[in-house]
């Protein structure tokens, strides 16, 4: 059971990964009988054949037996992740355009620059992105995001 590993879809549309115990004194029946949902379809695999890249780890499913990525999912992901450090970066220009206001300076480069940063969900263009390593790797201008690392 070492290198084992039980994997299923839950009541949430994710997929669970379970690492049986082999000192739990149980058999690989008895665990899934007692940890899995009756009635839910679930497949036993070796964990070798889990994806290693994990940085879209909330987007694998499981397809005819195989854990894969669904790269709508992880597009779906990957723009969460973007919004976030969008969101950091308006905060920011939000206390500067405060400033410039106070003091009676010109702020419509922040206004432009807020507005281009607002539009970026619906002007990002993912429909080229054919992989994760692509997506990961797609970040706009002016978003100080990392590259996610695929540990």
């Amino acid at each position: 059971m070492e290198n084992t590993r039980i994997v299923y879809t839950n009541d949430e549309g994710n997929l669970s990964v379970m690492i049986p115990i082999d000192k739990s004194g149980l058999t690989l029946e008895q665990i899934i009988g007692l940890s899995i949902p009756e009635g839910t379809d679930y497949h036993i695999l070796d964990g070798s054949k889990l994806p290693q890249d994990r940085r879209f780890r909330d987007a694998w499913v499981l397809d005819q037996g195989v854990v894969k990525e669904d790269l709508d999912k992880a597009k779906v992901i990957h723009m969460d992740r973007i919004r976030i450090y969008r969101d950091k970066k308006l905060a920011e220009l939000d206390a500067e355009q405060s400033k410039r206001i106070s003091m009676d300076q010109d702020w419509s480069d922040i206004k432009t620059e807020k507005q281009r940063l607002r539009d970026i969900p619906q002007t990002l263009d993912l429909s080229a992105v054919t992989d994760v390593e692509a997506l990961a790797s797609t970040i706009p201008e002016g978003i100080d995001m990392p590259v996610p690392s695929q540990g």
